[in-house]
């Protein structure tokens, strides 16, 4: 298969494919460049086309970035709560445990057969799994009545964040595809703008860099991932 003629292709949207940052970058950089010619009336006719797209671009871009940030802090926030679990929580009621019951008692065994080992190792689902089984094996032994409110008080922390985290995810999400759509959009609005500067400047073509940050535009690293926002 033959490589497609350069001119038929929109060179914003290819090297935008899946890189956020850079449309951004180079949106931001080509907007303030046309605003700077206010001399020229076919330059500011193609800002005044461009500059309302490009707004809704670094707009969306900046709601999705802070989306992205806070789907980062949630994430922290629930390992935080996880790391708790099993550095502190687990030992604390184990130990709490033996003051009740003797490690190798068949009511020790009931309620941690495996030691704290399950709420310190495994997949976040098996050691929330391992901290509700231990609420309902306490069930209503009245000498574990307090170390049962603070495992329910706790688990409660871990599902809130775990929630939290979730929630953000999906919004993250639903934020991602309305930039994913300002950014296609935008990638024609910039191509068609740079239609009309070949236009104004197609006997002096070199012009037309002037408008633009070549050294974002003729970069290689395409493959960047959409959440290496900044």
């Amino acid at each position: 298969m033959k490589n497609p003629w350069s001119y038929s292709t929109n060179v914003f949207a290819n090297i935008s494919n899946h890189n956020f940052k850079l449309l951004y970058a180079i949106a931001k950089n080509h907007d303030a460049y046309l605003a700077g010619v206010s001399n020229d009336p076919e330059i500011v006719a193609i800002y005044n086309t461009e500059h309302p797209s490009c707004q809704d671009y670094l707009t969306k871009y900046d709601l999705w970035f802070g989306m992205y940030n806070a789907k980062e802090a949630a994430a922290q926030s629930f390992r935080l709560r996880m790391n708790t679990l099993g550095n502190t929580k687990a030992v604390k009621w184990d130990v709490w445990i033996q003051s009740v019951y003797a490690k190798g008692t068949p009511e020790y065994t009931n309620l941690l057969a495996n030691g704290r080992a399950p709420l310190q190792k495994g997949s976040y689902a098996s050691r929330l799994s391992a901290v509700n089984a231990l609420i309902l094996n306490i069930s209503d032994d009245a000498a574990l009545a307090d170390l049962k409110t603070d495992i329910i008080a706790y688990a409660l922390v871990i599902h809130t964040a775990f929630e939290a985290k979730n929630a953000v995810i999906v919004k993250l999400k639903a934020a991602q595809n309305i930039l994913e759509a300002a950014r296609k959009a935008h990638a024609v609005v910039m191509f068609g703008a740079l239609i009309l500067l070949m236009l104004r400047f197609v006997n002096n073509p070199k012009e037309i860099e002037k408008f633009y940050n070549m050294e974002l535009i003729r970069t290689k690293n395409t493959a960047k991932s959409q959440s290496k926002a900044a």
